[in-house]
Protein backbone atom coordinates (compact mmCIF):
# COMPACT_ATOMS: atom_id res chain seq x y z
CA UNK A 1 0.00 0.00 0.00
CA UNK A 2 1.13 3.53 -0.52
CA UNK A 3 2.61 5.73 2.46
CA UNK A 4 0.01 8.25 2.61
CA UNK A 5 -2.71 6.77 5.29
CA UNK A 6 0.18 5.91 7.13
CA UNK A 7 1.86 9.57 7.36
CA UNK A 8 0.65 12.92 8.56
CA UNK A 9 0.06 14.61 5.29
CA UNK A 10 -2.52 14.41 2.71
CA UNK A 11 -2.19 13.79 -0.69
CA UNK A 12 -2.77 16.34 -3.34
CA UNK A 13 -4.23 14.74 -5.79
CA UNK A 14 -3.22 17.42 -8.42
CA UNK A 15 0.42 17.26 -7.83
CA UNK A 16 0.17 13.96 -6.24
CA UNK A 17 2.95 15.46 -3.40
CA UNK A 18 2.50 14.73 -0.26
CA UNK A 19 1.50 17.65 1.73
CA UNK A 20 1.40 19.11 5.48
CA UNK A 21 -2.77 19.83 6.19
CA UNK A 22 -2.71 23.42 6.64
CA UNK A 23 -3.64 24.03 10.50
CA UNK A 24 -1.01 21.79 11.19
CA UNK A 25 1.35 23.52 8.98
CA UNK A 26 0.40 26.94 10.17
CA UNK A 27 0.84 24.72 14.10
CA UNK A 28 4.15 23.56 13.49
CA UNK A 29 5.45 27.03 11.82
CA UNK A 30 3.97 29.03 15.05
CA UNK A 31 6.03 26.45 17.12
CA UNK A 32 9.12 27.15 14.89
CA UNK A 33 9.35 30.79 16.04
CA UNK A 34 9.79 30.09 19.97
CA UNK A 35 7.88 30.30 22.80
CA UNK A 36 6.84 34.42 22.38
CA UNK A 37 4.87 33.48 19.55
CA UNK A 38 3.79 29.90 20.34
CA UNK A 39 2.85 30.51 24.05
CA UNK A 40 4.30 27.31 24.89
CA UNK A 41 6.44 27.16 27.54
CA UNK A 42 5.51 24.23 29.78
CA UNK A 43 4.86 20.56 29.82
CA UNK A 44 1.03 21.03 30.19
CA UNK A 45 1.25 23.80 27.61
CA UNK A 46 2.96 21.86 25.20
CA UNK A 47 0.23 18.98 25.87
CA UNK A 48 -2.85 21.22 24.57
CA UNK A 49 -0.82 22.37 21.66
CA UNK A 50 -0.18 18.68 20.18
CA UNK A 51 -3.63 17.68 20.73
CA UNK A 52 -4.93 21.18 18.33
CA UNK A 53 -2.40 19.76 15.92
CA UNK A 54 -3.99 16.44 16.31
CA UNK A 55 -7.24 17.94 15.51
CA UNK A 56 -6.18 20.39 12.74
CA UNK A 57 -4.74 16.90 11.41
CA UNK A 58 -8.25 15.70 11.32
CA UNK A 59 -7.94 12.71 13.81
CA UNK A 60 -10.79 11.23 15.14
CA UNK A 61 -8.45 10.67 18.34
CA UNK A 62 -7.00 13.89 18.66
CA UNK A 63 -7.32 14.19 22.36
CA UNK A 64 -4.78 12.30 24.29
CA UNK A 65 -5.15 10.23 27.87
CA UNK A 66 -5.34 12.82 31.15
CA UNK A 67 -2.20 10.13 32.07
CA UNK A 68 0.17 11.68 29.31
CA UNK A 69 -0.62 15.33 30.45
CA UNK A 70 0.02 14.22 33.94
CA UNK A 71 2.98 12.49 32.49
CA UNK A 72 3.96 15.93 30.60
CA UNK A 73 3.94 18.49 33.32
CA UNK A 74 5.60 16.16 36.02
CA UNK A 75 8.55 16.14 33.39
CA UNK A 76 9.04 19.55 32.99
CA UNK A 77 8.08 21.06 35.70
CA UNK A 78 9.57 18.69 37.96
CA UNK A 79 12.00 15.60 36.73
CA UNK A 80 14.17 18.04 35.30
CA UNK A 81 16.39 21.02 35.98
CA UNK A 82 15.34 24.77 35.48
CA UNK A 83 17.79 25.40 32.56
CA UNK A 84 17.26 21.97 31.02
CA UNK A 85 13.21 23.52 30.76
CA UNK A 86 14.50 26.72 29.24
CA UNK A 87 17.04 25.17 26.97
CA UNK A 88 14.44 22.89 25.69
CA UNK A 89 11.72 25.45 25.18
CA UNK A 90 13.63 28.04 23.95
CA UNK A 91 15.61 26.58 21.55
CA UNK A 92 14.91 22.74 21.07
CA UNK A 93 11.83 22.50 21.00
CA UNK A 94 11.17 24.95 17.97
CA UNK A 95 13.86 23.00 16.23
CA UNK A 96 12.07 19.94 16.93
CA UNK A 97 9.15 21.76 14.87
CA UNK A 98 11.17 23.04 11.74
CA UNK A 99 12.45 19.13 11.62
CA UNK A 100 8.92 17.67 11.37
CA UNK A 101 7.73 20.34 9.47
CA UNK A 102 10.51 19.37 6.88
CA UNK A 103 8.85 15.61 6.60
CA UNK A 104 6.99 16.57 3.22
CA UNK A 105 9.96 17.87 1.60
CA UNK A 106 12.13 15.48 2.74
CA UNK A 107 9.86 12.29 1.88
CA UNK A 108 9.75 14.12 -1.74
CA UNK A 109 13.63 13.95 -2.13
CA UNK A 110 13.46 10.63 -0.55
CA UNK A 111 11.76 9.99 -3.88
CA UNK A 112 12.83 12.27 -6.57
CA UNK A 113 16.39 12.56 -5.37
CA UNK A 114 18.12 10.65 -2.54
CA UNK A 115 17.16 7.10 -3.60
CA UNK A 116 16.51 7.65 -7.18
CA UNK A 117 19.94 9.68 -7.92
CA UNK A 118 21.87 6.96 -6.25
CA UNK A 119 20.21 4.06 -7.14
CA UNK A 120 17.70 4.50 -10.20
CA UNK A 121 17.56 0.57 -10.89
CA UNK A 122 16.36 -0.32 -7.27
CA UNK A 123 13.85 2.31 -6.79
CA UNK A 124 10.85 0.62 -6.13
CA UNK A 125 13.05 -1.73 -3.64
CA UNK A 126 14.11 0.71 -1.44
CA UNK A 127 11.26 3.23 -1.47
CA UNK A 128 10.09 4.26 1.60
CA UNK A 129 6.70 1.91 2.28
CA UNK A 130 5.31 -0.57 4.21
CA UNK A 131 6.69 -3.57 4.31
CA UNK A 132 3.77 -6.38 5.24
CA UNK A 133 4.39 -9.76 7.19
CA UNK A 134 5.53 -12.46 4.79
CA UNK A 135 6.82 -9.87 2.25
CA UNK A 136 10.74 -9.54 2.26
CA UNK A 137 12.31 -6.09 1.56
CA UNK A 138 14.42 -3.02 2.36
CA UNK A 139 13.52 0.67 2.76
CA UNK A 140 16.43 3.41 2.18
CA UNK A 141 16.34 6.47 4.04
CA UNK A 142 18.19 9.22 4.59
CA UNK A 143 19.51 9.94 8.39
CA UNK A 144 17.72 13.60 7.87
CA UNK A 145 14.52 12.00 6.76
CA UNK A 146 14.23 9.45 9.99
CA UNK A 147 15.27 12.91 12.42
CA UNK A 148 11.90 14.20 10.93
CA UNK A 149 9.79 10.99 11.21
CA UNK A 150 10.58 10.89 14.93
CA UNK A 151 10.10 14.63 15.39
CA UNK A 152 6.76 13.97 14.22
CA UNK A 153 6.26 10.99 16.63
CA UNK A 154 7.17 12.81 19.20
CA UNK A 155 4.72 15.51 18.58
CA UNK A 156 2.16 12.62 17.90
CA UNK A 157 1.07 13.35 14.78
CA UNK A 158 1.19 9.39 13.79
CA UNK A 159 -3.38 8.41 12.46
CA UNK A 160 -3.69 5.36 13.80
CA UNK A 161 -6.54 3.65 11.83
CA UNK A 162 -4.24 1.97 9.18
CA UNK A 163 -1.83 1.46 11.07
CA UNK A 164 -3.86 -0.66 13.51
CA UNK A 165 -5.29 -2.69 10.37
CA UNK A 166 -1.62 -3.49 9.14
CA UNK A 167 -0.51 -4.61 13.18
CA UNK A 168 1.79 -1.51 12.97
CA UNK A 169 3.19 -0.49 16.33
CA UNK A 170 2.44 3.24 17.70
CA UNK A 171 4.74 6.03 16.45
CA UNK A 172 3.70 8.48 19.15
CA UNK A 173 5.59 9.42 21.92
CA UNK A 174 2.98 9.99 24.72
CA UNK A 175 2.64 6.65 26.50
CA UNK A 176 6.38 7.76 27.67
CA UNK A 177 5.03 10.73 29.62
CA UNK A 178 2.12 8.30 30.30
CA UNK A 179 5.05 6.17 31.94
CA UNK A 180 6.26 8.95 34.57
CA UNK A 181 3.01 8.28 36.62
CA UNK A 182 4.01 4.97 37.68
CA UNK A 183 6.28 5.82 40.37
CA UNK A 184 7.97 2.74 40.01
CA UNK A 185 8.92 3.12 36.47
CA UNK A 186 9.53 7.18 36.53
CA UNK A 187 13.12 6.92 36.88
CA UNK A 188 13.99 4.94 34.23
CA UNK A 189 11.34 6.30 31.79
CA UNK A 190 12.53 9.82 32.62
CA UNK A 191 15.97 8.53 31.31
CA UNK A 192 14.67 7.21 28.23
CA UNK A 193 12.83 10.74 27.48
CA UNK A 194 16.23 12.30 28.11
CA UNK A 195 17.82 10.18 25.94
CA UNK A 196 16.23 10.55 23.16
CA UNK A 197 15.77 14.71 23.64
CA UNK A 198 19.39 14.30 23.54
CA UNK A 199 19.18 12.45 20.13
CA UNK A 200 16.94 15.66 18.65
CA UNK A 201 19.36 18.04 20.37
CA UNK A 202 22.41 16.58 18.01
CA UNK A 203 20.63 15.97 14.61
CA UNK A 204 19.18 19.73 14.94
CA UNK A 205 22.78 21.19 15.56
CA UNK A 206 23.87 19.57 12.76
CA UNK A 207 21.91 16.59 10.98
CA UNK A 208 24.18 13.71 10.12
CA UNK A 209 24.13 12.86 6.32
CA UNK A 210 24.11 8.99 5.97
CA UNK A 211 21.92 6.83 4.99
CA UNK A 212 19.99 3.52 6.96
CA UNK A 213 18.08 0.52 5.66
CA UNK A 214 15.34 -1.25 7.27
CA UNK A 215 14.92 -4.90 6.07
CA UNK A 216 12.47 -7.55 6.39
CA UNK A 217 13.60 -11.26 6.39
CA UNK A 218 11.38 -13.53 5.13
CA UNK A 219 12.24 -17.64 5.58
CA UNK A 220 10.22 -19.87 4.29
CA UNK A 221 9.85 -23.35 3.91
CA UNK A 222 8.64 -24.91 0.78
CA UNK A 223 4.97 -26.55 1.16
CA UNK A 224 6.16 -30.40 -0.28
CA UNK A 225 9.06 -30.11 2.67
CA UNK A 226 8.03 -33.47 3.77
CA UNK A 227 9.82 -33.20 6.96
CA UNK A 228 10.93 -29.71 8.47
CA UNK A 229 13.81 -31.34 10.82
CA UNK A 230 15.26 -32.73 8.04
CA UNK A 231 17.43 -29.53 6.92
CA UNK A 232 18.95 -29.47 10.50
CA UNK A 233 18.84 -32.77 10.89
CA UNK A 234 21.18 -33.62 7.89
CA UNK A 235 23.94 -30.81 7.61
CA UNK A 236 27.06 -31.98 7.93
CA UNK A 237 28.24 -27.83 8.39
CA UNK A 238 31.00 -27.90 11.41
CA UNK A 239 30.49 -25.54 14.31
CA UNK A 240 31.79 -22.00 13.86
CA UNK A 241 34.33 -20.57 16.94
CA UNK A 242 32.18 -19.69 19.87
CA UNK A 243 33.41 -17.00 22.62
CA UNK A 244 31.90 -16.24 25.47
CA UNK A 245 32.41 -13.10 27.31
CA UNK A 246 31.57 -12.27 30.57
CA UNK A 247 32.38 -8.78 30.36
CA UNK A 248 31.19 -6.04 27.96
CA UNK A 249 28.08 -5.57 25.80
CA UNK A 250 26.56 -6.54 22.66
CA UNK A 251 27.11 -2.95 21.07
CA UNK A 252 30.37 -2.52 22.66
CA UNK A 253 31.62 -5.20 20.20
CA UNK A 254 35.02 -3.75 18.97
CA UNK A 255 35.04 -6.49 16.01
CA UNK A 256 32.61 -6.27 13.06
CA UNK A 257 29.41 -8.18 14.08
CA UNK A 258 25.98 -8.59 13.63
CA UNK A 259 23.90 -7.37 16.63
CA UNK A 260 21.37 -9.02 17.96
CA UNK A 261 18.53 -7.18 19.62
CA UNK A 262 15.65 -9.42 21.64
CA UNK A 263 13.26 -8.19 20.13
CA UNK A 264 9.35 -8.20 20.61
CA UNK A 265 6.91 -9.34 17.83
CA UNK A 266 6.39 -5.44 17.57
CA UNK A 267 10.44 -3.33 16.53
CA UNK A 268 11.17 -1.73 19.53
CA UNK A 269 8.93 -3.09 21.90
CA UNK A 270 7.83 -1.24 24.94
CA UNK A 271 10.60 1.59 23.89
CA UNK A 272 7.66 4.36 23.34
CA UNK A 273 6.11 3.33 26.77
CA UNK A 274 7.10 1.88 29.73
CA UNK A 275 9.63 -0.65 28.57
CA UNK A 276 13.24 -0.78 29.38
CA UNK A 277 15.06 -4.19 28.67
CA UNK A 278 17.54 -4.70 26.02
CA UNK A 279 15.22 -3.97 22.84
CA UNK A 280 14.29 -0.72 24.53
CA UNK A 281 18.04 0.34 25.79
CA UNK A 282 19.27 -0.26 22.63
CA UNK A 283 15.94 1.86 20.51
CA UNK A 284 16.92 4.83 23.01
CA UNK A 285 20.33 4.59 22.41
CA UNK A 286 20.32 4.45 18.69
CA UNK A 287 17.23 6.05 18.64
CA UNK A 288 16.70 5.64 14.66
CA UNK A 289 15.70 2.16 15.00
CA UNK A 290 12.43 3.43 16.36
CA UNK A 291 11.56 4.91 12.86
CA UNK A 292 11.43 1.56 11.58
CA UNK A 293 8.16 1.06 13.63
CA UNK A 294 6.61 3.27 11.15
CA UNK A 295 6.59 0.79 8.08
CA UNK A 296 7.28 -2.69 9.36
CA UNK A 297 4.90 -4.82 10.93
CA UNK A 298 4.70 -7.16 13.44
CA UNK A 299 7.35 -10.28 12.95
CA UNK A 300 5.88 -13.64 12.00
CA UNK A 301 7.77 -16.41 13.54
CA UNK A 302 9.88 -17.04 10.16
CA UNK A 303 11.09 -13.64 9.97
CA UNK A 304 13.44 -11.15 11.08
CA UNK A 305 13.88 -7.42 10.78
CA UNK A 306 17.76 -6.02 10.12
CA UNK A 307 18.81 -2.44 10.51
CA UNK A 308 22.09 -1.32 8.83
CA UNK A 309 23.75 2.46 9.56
CA UNK A 310 22.57 3.69 12.51
CA UNK A 311 24.35 5.77 14.93
CA UNK A 312 24.65 6.21 18.56
CA UNK A 313 24.00 8.77 20.15
CA UNK A 314 23.83 8.49 23.96
CA UNK A 315 25.95 6.11 26.78
CA UNK A 316 23.87 4.60 29.63
CA UNK A 317 24.10 2.85 32.23
CA UNK A 318 22.07 0.55 34.38
CA UNK A 319 19.13 -1.87 33.06
CA UNK A 320 15.50 -2.29 33.42
CA UNK A 321 14.24 -0.26 36.28
CA UNK A 322 18.19 1.22 36.84
CA UNK A 323 18.34 2.83 33.76
CA UNK A 324 20.26 6.45 33.81
CA UNK A 325 21.42 8.47 30.38
CA UNK A 326 24.79 8.74 31.08
CA UNK A 327 25.77 11.57 28.78
CA UNK A 328 27.13 11.77 24.86
CA UNK A 329 28.09 8.68 22.68
CA UNK A 330 30.81 9.89 19.96
CA UNK A 331 29.80 7.29 17.01
CA UNK A 332 33.01 6.93 15.07
CA UNK A 333 32.37 4.15 13.08
CA UNK A 334 32.88 4.18 9.24
CA UNK A 335 30.42 4.29 6.66
CA UNK A 336 29.84 1.85 4.29
CA UNK A 337 29.00 2.69 0.00
CA UNK A 338 25.75 3.34 0.96
CA UNK A 339 26.19 6.26 3.45
CA UNK A 340 25.22 3.43 6.03
CA UNK A 341 27.65 3.59 9.35
CA UNK A 342 28.87 0.32 9.43
CA UNK A 343 26.55 -1.09 12.27
CA UNK A 344 24.75 -3.82 11.70
CA UNK A 345 21.33 -4.94 13.89
CA UNK A 346 19.29 -8.14 13.88
CA UNK A 347 15.82 -7.99 15.53
CA UNK A 348 14.51 -11.59 16.02
CA UNK A 349 12.26 -12.09 18.79
CA UNK A 350 11.81 -14.95 20.90
CA UNK A 351 8.82 -17.38 22.43
CA UNK A 352 7.35 -15.45 24.79
CA UNK A 353 7.05 -17.65 28.23
CA UNK A 354 7.56 -21.52 26.46
CA UNK A 355 7.64 -23.19 29.77
CA UNK A 356 8.64 -26.60 29.25
CA UNK A 357 7.21 -27.16 25.98
CA UNK A 358 10.35 -24.86 24.96
CA UNK A 359 12.04 -28.42 24.79
CA UNK A 360 9.94 -30.11 22.31
CA UNK A 361 11.18 -30.48 18.88
CA UNK A 362 8.98 -27.98 17.37
CA UNK A 363 9.51 -25.35 19.34
CA UNK A 364 13.24 -25.61 19.22
CA UNK A 365 13.09 -25.59 15.24
CA UNK A 366 10.70 -22.00 15.41
CA UNK A 367 13.99 -20.67 17.72
CA UNK A 368 16.34 -22.67 15.40
CA UNK A 369 14.84 -20.80 12.45
CA UNK A 370 14.15 -17.58 13.72
CA UNK A 371 18.06 -17.17 14.61
CA UNK A 372 18.94 -18.52 10.78
CA UNK A 373 16.51 -16.29 9.50
CA UNK A 374 18.31 -13.32 11.57
CA UNK A 375 21.65 -14.66 10.81
CA UNK A 376 21.30 -15.30 6.97
CA UNK A 377 23.37 -12.80 4.59
CA UNK A 378 21.33 -11.75 0.92
CA UNK A 379 24.25 -11.61 -1.56
CA UNK A 380 22.49 -8.91 -3.77
CA UNK A 381 22.55 -6.08 -1.24
CA UNK A 382 26.36 -6.69 -0.69
CA UNK A 383 28.66 -2.78 -0.91
CA UNK A 384 31.67 -1.13 -0.11
CA UNK A 385 33.40 -1.72 3.37
CA UNK A 386 33.41 -4.41 5.27
CA UNK A 387 32.32 -8.01 4.18
CA UNK A 388 28.79 -8.98 5.63
CA UNK A 389 29.64 -12.91 5.49
CA UNK A 390 33.06 -11.65 7.67
CA UNK A 391 30.88 -10.60 10.46
CA UNK A 392 30.26 -12.77 13.22
CA UNK A 393 27.36 -12.59 15.42
CA UNK A 394 27.20 -11.15 18.62
CA UNK A 395 24.69 -12.11 21.10
CA UNK A 396 23.83 -13.25 24.62
CA UNK A 397 20.58 -14.41 26.78
CA UNK A 398 18.15 -14.15 24.01
CA UNK A 399 14.33 -14.52 25.36
CA UNK A 400 15.80 -15.66 28.63
CA UNK A 401 14.95 -12.96 30.93
CA UNK A 402 11.04 -11.88 31.02
CA UNK A 403 10.36 -14.41 28.31
CA UNK A 404 11.59 -17.28 30.45
CA UNK A 405 13.81 -19.05 27.86
CA UNK A 406 16.06 -21.75 28.57
CA UNK A 407 19.57 -20.19 29.00
CA UNK A 408 21.66 -23.51 27.76
CA UNK A 409 19.68 -24.57 25.01
CA UNK A 410 18.35 -21.37 23.67
CA UNK A 411 22.76 -20.33 23.21
CA UNK A 412 23.14 -23.82 21.77
CA UNK A 413 20.16 -22.57 18.80
CA UNK A 414 21.99 -19.71 18.26
CA UNK A 415 25.02 -21.43 17.90
CA UNK A 416 23.75 -23.53 15.51
CA UNK A 417 22.43 -21.13 13.37
CA UNK A 418 25.25 -18.77 13.10
CA UNK A 419 27.35 -22.10 11.76
CA UNK A 420 25.32 -22.94 9.33
CA UNK A 421 27.08 -21.55 6.24
CA UNK A 422 25.12 -21.41 2.87
CA UNK A 423 22.15 -23.23 1.42
CA UNK A 424 20.22 -22.09 -1.97
CA UNK A 425 16.60 -22.57 -2.82
CA UNK A 426 16.93 -26.41 -3.95
CA UNK A 427 18.37 -27.03 -0.42
CA UNK A 428 14.38 -26.16 0.97
CA UNK A 429 14.89 -22.71 2.12
CA UNK A 430 14.24 -19.93 0.65
CA UNK A 431 15.04 -16.03 1.11
CA UNK A 432 13.91 -13.26 -1.30
CA UNK A 433 12.13 -14.52 -4.56
CA UNK A 434 15.20 -15.14 -7.02
CA UNK A 435 17.38 -17.28 -7.89
CA UNK A 436 20.73 -16.11 -5.45
CA UNK A 437 22.26 -18.27 -2.73
CA UNK A 438 21.73 -17.84 0.56
CA UNK A 439 24.61 -17.80 3.12
CA UNK A 440 24.83 -17.19 6.78
CA UNK A 441 28.67 -17.30 6.68
CA UNK A 442 29.44 -16.19 10.56
CA UNK A 443 32.58 -17.51 11.26
CA UNK A 444 32.34 -16.88 15.15
CA UNK A 445 29.84 -16.26 17.47
CA UNK A 446 30.64 -13.97 20.46
CA UNK A 447 28.15 -14.69 23.22
CA UNK A 448 27.74 -11.99 26.37
CA UNK A 449 26.74 -13.58 29.33
CA UNK A 450 26.39 -10.45 31.71
CA UNK A 451 28.01 -11.97 34.58
CA UNK A 452 24.81 -14.37 34.58
CA UNK A 453 25.84 -17.15 36.81
CA UNK A 454 23.30 -19.87 34.55
CA UNK A 455 25.49 -19.59 31.80
CA UNK A 456 29.31 -20.15 33.56
CA UNK A 457 29.87 -23.36 31.77
CA UNK A 458 29.39 -22.28 28.24
CA UNK A 459 32.65 -22.05 27.18
CA UNK A 460 33.25 -25.42 28.89
CA UNK A 461 31.12 -27.35 27.28
CA UNK A 462 31.91 -25.46 23.10
CA UNK A 463 35.23 -26.57 23.92
CA UNK A 464 34.15 -29.88 24.32
CA UNK A 465 32.12 -29.70 21.46
CA UNK A 466 34.58 -28.54 19.63
CA UNK A 467 37.02 -30.82 20.44
CA UNK A 468 34.87 -33.33 19.44
CA UNK A 469 34.23 -32.41 15.95
CA UNK A 470 30.49 -32.10 16.06
CA UNK A 471 28.78 -31.02 12.79
CA UNK A 472 25.94 -29.23 13.10
CA UNK A 473 23.10 -32.43 12.68
CA UNK A 474 25.32 -33.71 15.75
CA UNK A 475 24.69 -30.57 17.74
CA UNK A 476 20.90 -30.55 16.42
CA UNK A 477 20.43 -34.47 17.30
CA UNK A 478 21.71 -34.50 20.85
CA UNK A 479 19.46 -31.08 21.07
CA UNK A 480 16.34 -32.95 20.31
CA UNK A 481 17.45 -36.30 21.81
CA UNK A 482 17.67 -34.28 25.80
CA UNK A 483 13.84 -32.53 24.46
CA UNK A 484 12.48 -36.06 24.43
CA UNK A 485 14.11 -37.04 27.41
CA UNK A 486 13.27 -33.31 29.37
CA UNK A 487 9.72 -34.86 31.13
CA UNK A 488 12.17 -37.62 33.35
CA UNK A 489 14.59 -34.95 33.97
CA UNK A 490 15.27 -31.53 35.14
CA UNK A 491 18.55 -31.65 35.15
CA UNK A 492 20.02 -28.88 32.38
CA UNK A 493 21.26 -29.78 29.15
CA UNK A 494 24.96 -28.92 30.26
CA UNK A 495 24.87 -31.38 33.26
CA UNK A 496 23.05 -34.40 31.20
CA UNK A 497 25.23 -33.89 28.17
CA UNK A 498 28.60 -33.49 30.68
CA UNK A 499 28.14 -34.54 34.25
CA UNK A 500 30.66 -33.59 36.59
Amino acid sequence: MGMAPLLPLTLDEASKVLEWPIGVSMALSELAQGPAISRVSSGEALLDYIVEMRHRGGMRDAKLPARAVQGMGLFFRELVPEDFCRGFFGSLLPAMAQLALRLSALVKDHIDGSVSDRFPSQLDFLQLRALPAGQSGMVLLSQELVASILACGFFCLYPSAERNKLDLPDLNFYKLFMALVDENREESAKHKIICLLHYFQIVCESVPQGMISYERKVLSLEQEMEDPLSFWSSSSRPLCQILVMEDGTIEGSDTPVLEVDFANRVLGGGVLGAGCLQEEIRCVINPELIAGRLFLPAMQDNEAIEIVGTQCYNRYEGYASSFRFAGKFFDNKARDAWGRKETHIVAIDALPFPGEAQFDAALMLRELNKAYCGFLVHQSIQCGGSSESARGVATGNWGCGVFGGDHEVKSMLQWLAASEVSISMSQKFMLWDDEKPLQAGRPFLLYYTFKDPRTTKLQRIADWILEQKWSVLELWSVLIEYGKGRKYTKVGFFDWLLPD
